[in-house]
């Protein structure tokens, strides 16, 4: 039996585990895979009626958030890896709409639930973010 082999492949295990165990666990999505729906099983909280949405982290080194779906349309925010983005929900006849509109591409982007100030209610920032897996990942 090969020693170093075996001392080896221990190292790497036990290093798998001391990174496990170092930071909170979280689901990890397929590098390149595109998410359609935006439900996830942790969900934010919202200020009443609104139904609480999914919430998603930031895994790139910056997202930008555009005013509509597509990389042509104007940035409105920029997160920051480890940012936590929450998942708009709007109504949709009697059911919450989970699926994320797509751009011209046919590409998803996930509409992000913006922050409600306080003096003007009416006034909430909301964009949109890619909703793929190189820039976004489950909580």
């Amino acid at each position: 039996m090969n020693y170093r082999v075996v001392s080896i492949a221990l190292s790497i295990f036990i290093s798998s585990l001391v990174f496990s165990c170092a930071s909170e666990p979280m689901a990890i999505a397929p590098v390149d895979k595109d998410f359609y729906r935006n439900e996830t099983p942790k969900k934010g909280t919202v200020f009443s009626p609104l139904m609480p949405g999914s919430l998603w982290r930031v895994i790139s080194p910056t997202l930008d958030c555009h005013i509509e779906p597509g990389t042509e349309k104007a940035i409105v925010k920029q997160f920051a890896r480890g940012d936590l983005i929450q998942a708009e929900v709007w109504r949709g006849g009697a059911d919450e709409v989970l699926v994320n509109p797509l751009d011209s591409e046919g590409k998803p982007w996930m509409h992000v639930r913006g922050e409600r100030n306080i003096k003007t209610p009416a006034q909430i920032t909301r964009c949109y973010v890619r909703a793929n897996g190189r820039y976004i990942n489950l909580y």
